[in-house]
């Protein structure tokens, strides 16, 4: 009963074995830095499923896709300075990746040379990118969190979106302008999940009995609506009468 595993244990290591001698150097080079680009991803939903855990929130799982990460989270914070906070977290992760991986060559002589300086541009790029009012991403979470006080939480909602499907227009003409499919597909979905997002807290604030749904804990609603927050690039499930789904985060 032994032996079949261990010959298709024996199989996938020739296989390996077989790619990496038909990778060149090259090849090998850049199959690394996208695994380490990955890994820079993972740093930044672990920044925010942390900061999430400190106001006692958990993280049921990270999962990654080919334009980003989601942290999905039990629940959605309840206060805008814990969502500011578990926001800025993720892009506090690259930013502090960023300073190591520098004082790293600084210290070394340039140890690493190429392969690090493009990682510390990767974590760069993550992070400012990630900082763009670009509701529902992490500057866009930032910005509706901010307004949350002067506004309520339904009209900050609204403003945050419009100025993200703005945003992401933005982005789409540059996509257009230096052809770059990627960058038009993430605006495109920015866009979308903007709206969507804007539509299911209408529907929260509907199912609470016109009381905003998070961010004001004091206040009894009409009725319990439970949640879930995903944290990064979103993906909100369809709103249903049980539970639903956010994210908020990195590209």
């Amino acid at each position: 009963m032994e032996t079949r595993p261990r010959s298709r244990n024996r199989c996938v290591c020739a296989l390996d074995l077989h790619v990496a001698a038909c990778l060149g150097r090259a090849d090998r080079w850049r199959l690394l830095l996208v695994i380490a680009m990955f890994a820079c991803v993972v740093l930044h939903e672990y920044g925010h499923a942390l900061m999430a855990r400190h106001y006692g929130i958990g993280t049921k799982h990270i999962t990654l896709y080919p334009i980003g990460g989601v942290a999905l989270l039990e629940r959605m914070p309840r206060n805008p300075r814990h969502e500011i906070a578990v926001a800025l977290a993720g892009p506090a992760v690259n930013i502090a990746t960023a300073i190591l991986l520098v004082a790293f060559m600084f210290l070394t002589g340039g140890l690493g040379g190429a392969f690090l300086f493009h990682l510390f541009a990767v974590n760069v790029i993550l992070a400012v990118f990630n900082l763009l009012p670009a509701f529902p991403m992490d500057g866009g979470r930032v910005l509706r969190a901010a307004l949350v006080k002067k506004k309520g939480y339904m009209e900050a909602t609204n403003v945050a979106a419009r100025v993200g499907q703005y945003v992401a227009m933005g982005l789409a003409g540059i996509a257009l302008f230096t052809l770059m499919p990627t960058l038009l597909l993430l605006a495109c979905f920015v866009y979308v999940m903007a709206g969507i997002e804007r539509r299911q807290v209408a529907f929260q604030k509907h199912m609470n009995g016109g009381f905003d749904p998070y961010f004001q804990p004091n206040t009894p609603p009409a009725s319990t609506f439970s949640g879930e927050y995903q944290e990064i690039d979103v993906e909100v499930l369809p709103p249903n009468s049980q539970r639903r789904s956010f994210r908020f985060g990195s590209h």
